[in-house]
């Protein structure tokens, strides 16, 4: 699975390792998600023999919620990037006032 994890990872052009955790998690949800669909059509295809046919309406359809989808995570991973930057700076400041604090206090 860490194999075929990677291999998607790599496909959709990212770096999990520069990833923020939720980002990363919500890469792996997605995978795993994608991994039990496919293998629950597969077993379902073996035991009904059933043969999936779809007209061009259908193709269309699915074309588009996945397009739709896609942006979705697109825009919301740009809103996480977005969004880090105040985060860090933020926790920067509130680090080096309590740094600050703790000297003064200790210095004595």
């Amino acid at each position: 699975m860490s194999s075929m994890r990677s291999c998607s990872v790599r496909l959709l052009g990212l770096s999990i390792g520069a990833l923020s955790d939720g980002i990363r998690a919500c890469i792996r949800l997605t995978i795993l998600v994608m991994l039990l669909l496919e293998s629950e059509l597969l077993r379902i295809i073996k035991e009904n023999g059933v043969v999936l046919s779809f007209n061009t309406q259908e193709i269309v359809e699915t074309v588009a919620c996945f397009v739709s989808g896609a942006a979705f995570f697109a825009a919301g991973v740009h809103l996480s990037y977005v969004n880090i930057a105040p985060q860090q700076a933020r926790t920067k400041a509130r680090n080096d006032f309590a740094k600050e604090r703790l000297r003064k206090k200790y210095r004595k």
